[in-house]
């Protein structure tokens, strides 16, 4: 997993390196089991909270080969790309990852990242 952030300027923060890697194999699928899990958003425009430009990139391999590639906003929509049809991630799904990252305090809102002082 690799985290970019759209907006460097806002100076957010994180518990958390910018790259982790997770090579125990249940955990892998157990993320990969609900990102499939995630509601697919139907089409149409929506109004969503602001977007802070924060990106997780995850790559699951079979072996050295690459087996899906998948984009998740964490912030705004919290849109998941490329897993089918367009998804948004939900609290299961952020306690999931936090979970296998083996991060101390799981949940989505480690992953949006705070601003200095707060």
């Amino acid at each position: 997993m690799r985290r970019t952030d759209a907006f460097p300027q806002n100076h957010l923060r994180f518990s958390f390196p910018v790259r982790v890697v997770v090579n125990d194999a249940s955990q892998v699928r157990r993320v990969a089991a609900a990102l499939f899990a995630l509601p697919t958003l139907p089409p149409g425009v929506y109004n969503g909270p602001a977007d802070l430009g924060v990106t997780y990139h995850l790559w699951f391999f079979a072996g050295a080969r690459l087996a899906l590639n998948v984009t998740v906003d964490a912030t705004g929509m919290q849109t998941v790309e490329r897993v089918g049809a367009k998804r948004t991630a939900d609290q299961a799904f952020w306690t999931t990852l936090a979970v296998a990252m083996g991060l101390p305090d799981p949940g989505g809102v480690a992953f949006g990242g705070t601003f200095p002082g707060s």
